[in-house]
């Protein structure tokens, strides 16, 4: 995601900042200064999402998390929210063709 302004900012720094207040409490949808929206983002990572798709039946993608998160809101089933598929440092999703899931937990 393009954090435009906020790019390479910590929270240290953008603690007590009102559009940074604002956005949180906006639930990630607001955009950020000189940045991208969430449905932007998503939109990226759908389309690059199907061009793989459409290279390879199986694959495995080694992503960020807002990455996967966006594809899993997409395209998973049944269908989730955007913060619903968070996962954990080293986990993820086994995403099937039918859109059913399952999670890569740590063992």
């Amino acid at each position: 995601m393009c954090f435009g302004g906020w790019e390479n900012k910590r929270y240290a720094q953008l603690n007590g900042n009102a559009e940074y207040r604002a956005r949180i409490d906006s639930g990630d949808e607001l955009p950020f200064p000189n940045g991208e929206i969430r449905a932007q983002f998503a939109a990226r990572c759908s389309t690059a999402f199907e061009s793989i798709r459409r290279q390879t039946e199986a694959c495995a993608l080694i992503a960020h998390g807002g990455t996967i998160m966006a594809i899993m809101e997409r395209y998973a089933m049944p269908r989730g929210t955007y913060f619903s598929f968070q996962a954990e440092n080293g986990c993820g999703f086994i995403l099937n063709g039918d859109g059913s899931y399952e999670a890569i937990e740590k063992t």
